[in-house]
C-alpha cells in the first residue's frame, strides 16, 4: 500500500468521523458498569470532542490533574489541539 493510498485515507477519515461517538459510548459504558470513567476514556473524549469534554467534565466532582495534563501535552506537542 502506497503512502496516501485511497483506502488508508478512507479508513482515517472514517475513524475521525466516529471518534467522538466511540469515546462517548465508552464514557457511558464505564460509568454504568463501574460508576467511574477512566483517565484513558476521558483522554479519548478530550481529543475527539474538546467542547463536549469541557461541558461534561469541567463541573465534575473529580478535579483535573493539571500537572498530568501538562506532562502529556509536553510529551505529545503535535497532538495537542486546545
Amino acid at each position: 500500500m502506497a503512502l496516501g493510498a485511497q483506502d488508508a485515507i478512507n479508513a482515517a477519515t472514517e475513524e475521525s468521523e466516529t471518534a467522538a461517538t466511540t469515546a462517548w459510548h465508552d464514557v457511558l459504558t464505564e460509568a454504568l458498569e463501574s460508576g467511574e470513567v477512566s483517565v484513558g476514556t476521558r483522554t479519548a473524549v478530550y481529543h475527539a470532542d474538546p467542547e463536549g469534554y469541557a461541558q461534561a467534565f469541567s463541573a465534575s466532582d473529580t478535579p483535573v490533574d493539571w500537572s498530568s495534563v501538562r506532562r502529556m501535552e509536553a510529551a505529545h506537542p503535535a497532538e495537542v489541539t486546545v
